[in-house]
């Protein structure tokens, strides 16, 4: 579980990396930051920028069930 959870950390880094150059102005896409990140940060490249991308915005955009 230690490496699961460790990647998993390592590609959020990269996403906020991401997201913070993208609103600083440094980079034209969220998606070329994320890119690069991940190369940096992981060591290899994304399989699915997109989809991660995504996966993580939704995480931190989710509301909570009232049920």
């Amino acid at each position: 579980m230690g490496r699961t959870n460790d990647l998993y950390t390592m590609m959020r880094l990269a996403y906020e990396q991401a997201v913070d150059d993208y609103n600083n102005k440094k980079v034209d896409s969220v998606l070329s930051a994320y890119k690069k990140y991940h190369i940096i940060n992981v060591g290899m490249g994304s399989r699915d920028p997109q989809g991660e991308i995504l996966n993580f915005y939704d995480e931190d955009n989710s509301q909570e069930s009232m049920i």
